[in-house]
C-alpha cells in the first residue's frame, strides 16, 4: 500500500528548476528559450516545456521545466544543479551601445556620433538592456564613434577631441 508497482518512463532528461510568481510576471512561459550553463563551461539550448499550474504551498515557487536535446549526451546525474538563464527577450544581428552613451532616456533618447572632430546628435530607440549594453535602432556608418562621457557638453556640430579608450566588442 502507497508504494508504486511499476513506474514507467524514458530516457528523456529534463531540467526542473523553481521560481517564483515575480518571474513568471516577467515573461517566463512555455516555448520560451533558455541557456543551461553546464559545468561553468558548457552553454546549451534549452526550451521551456511546462510551467506547474499552482505553487509548491510552502515556497510558493513554481516548477518550470526545460528540456534539451543536447542534454542526452551529458553524463550528468539525477538531481545536478544547473544554472538556468531564461531569455526574456532577444535580438540577433543588432547594434548595441553602452548604457552611458545614451542621453535623455527618459525623454528623447539620443547618442553623439563623433565624425571628424565633430559631435552629431542621432536620436535612438533603446531596446534590450544587459551588462552595460543597450540594444539602438540608428542609421551608423559603421565608422563613426559614439561619444560615451560628457554628453551634457556636446551639441549638433560641436568642435569635439576625441579619446577613444581600447575595450572588448561585444
Amino acid at each position: 500500500p502507497g508504494q508504486a508497482l511499476v513506474v514507467i518512463g524514458n530516457n528523456e532528461r529534463e531540467i526542473r528548476v523553481d521560481v517564483v510568481e515575480e518571474d513568471l510576471r516577467r515573461g517566463i512561459k512555455v516555448g520560451m528559450n533558455a541557456i543551461l550553463s553546464i559545468n561553468g563551461t558548457t552553454q546549451l539550448p534549452a526550451t521551456v516545456s511546462e510551467i506547474s499550474a499552482t505553487s509548491a504551498p510552502l515556497s510558493r515557487t513554481y516548477t518550470v521545466t526545460l528540456r534539451s536535446e543536447e542534454l542526452r549526451s551529458l553524463d550528468a546525474r539525477h538531481g545536478t544543479s544547473v544554472p538556468v538563464s531564461f531569455l526574456l527577450r532577444s535580438k540577433d544581428s543588432t547594434l548595441a551601445v553602452p548604457a552611458d552613451a545614451i542621453a535623455d532616456r527618459k525623454g528623447s533618447p539620443h547618442v553623439f556620433l563623433l565624425r571628424n572632430g565633430r559631435a552629431y546628435r542621432q536620436n535612438v530607440q533603446p531596446g534590450i538592456e544587459d551588462a552595460g549594453w543597450v540594444e539602438v535602432e540608428l542609421a551608423w556608418n559603421g565608422s563613426d564613434a559614439v561619444a560615451v562621457s560628457n554628453l551634457g557638453s556636446l551639441g549638433d556640430d560641436v568642435a569635439v577631441f576625441p579619446v577613444r579608450r581600447r575595450e572588448a566588442v561585444r
